[in-house]
């Protein structure tokens, strides 16, 4: 009964914290098959045009065009947002109801004054194509790393396939042969704000102990509420294996910001 009621804290919470709304998460078909690094570039392409009234997304989705070579004047392919995978495409993200998507980037360089992208469209094979800047308005280009927007400025920490995170520990120190200190599936895990190599500092949140707000937050809560001290138990989770595979990551987005 216990493990059933914790199983249904962990949903709601995280339902609540999305609140149902647009969402944006790894994809584990891209990270299977990737060697990742923090420090690895990333191409994040934007063209959500939000509802003021509603805070949703409104209009069409908008289309990437892929070029074989960079400066080629027509298009390979031109697929549309959140359907990429009709193009044999595998980007790094995976969008619900906004229309963004992110690729690992090889390089970047200009041709006549026009920015051109060369992107990884999977990992498996390491295929790359072409896109440029089209100067659209709706379309928006940021060049990141994957440590800056997925392992160090948000507050849940989320597993890549949740059946294995059944099998994750909550160990004591940053190393595989530490104790212990609980299964990572029977709660909430909060990012500590630390990472050590492959691993992240954690909270595991349930219903029976309290944790400080993060400060990310800390503008839904009261000072009182920003200032407990946690009594739930902490430890630290690998974020990538041994063999270099992402398996845990920190979800930029959970406290209602833009």
């Amino acid at each position: 009964m216990k493990k059933a009621l914790l199983s249904m804290f962990t949903l709601l919470l995280t339902s609540f914290c999305h609140a149902d709304g647009p969402t944006l998460f790894l994809n584990e078909n891209f990270l299977k098959e990737w060697q990742a690094s923090p420090e690895s570039k990333i191409l994040m392409m934007d063209g959500t045009i939000m509802d003021p009234a509603y805070r949703m997304p409104t209009g069409e989705a908008p289309t990437l065009k892929l070029y074989t070579k960079s400066e080629d004047q027509k298009p390979a392919k031109e697929c549309v947002f959140q359907q990429l995978d009709k193009c044999g495409i595998v980007p790094l993200t995976l969008a619900n109801q906004v229309y963004e998507e992110s690729f690992l980037l090889k390089q970047a360089k200009s041709f006549s004054g026009v920015k051109w992208y060369e992107i990884y469209t999977d990992a498996k094979n390491s295929n790359t194509m072409w896109v440029k800047d089209e100067q659209l308005e709706n379309l928006q280009y940021k060049i990141s790393t994957f440590g800056a927007e997925w392992l160090s400025s948000g507050v849940q920490v989320m597993p890549v396939n949740r059946e294995l995170w059944k099998k994750q520990n909550i160990l004591l120190e940053p190393k595989d042969d530490s104790a212990i200190v609980i299964n990572a599936s029977d709660g909430l895990l909060l990012f500590r704000g630390k990472i050590h190599g492959d691993w992240i500092a954690v909270d595991h949140k349930d219903p029976s102990c309290k944790t400080p707000v993060n400060p990310k937050c800390s503008l839904w809560y009261s000072e009182t509420e920003t200032k407990i001290q946690t009594t739930c138990p902490t430890g630290w989770i690998r974020w990538r294996n041994k063999e270099g595979k992402v398996i845990n990551y920190i979800y930029p987005e959970l406290c209602g910001e833009d």
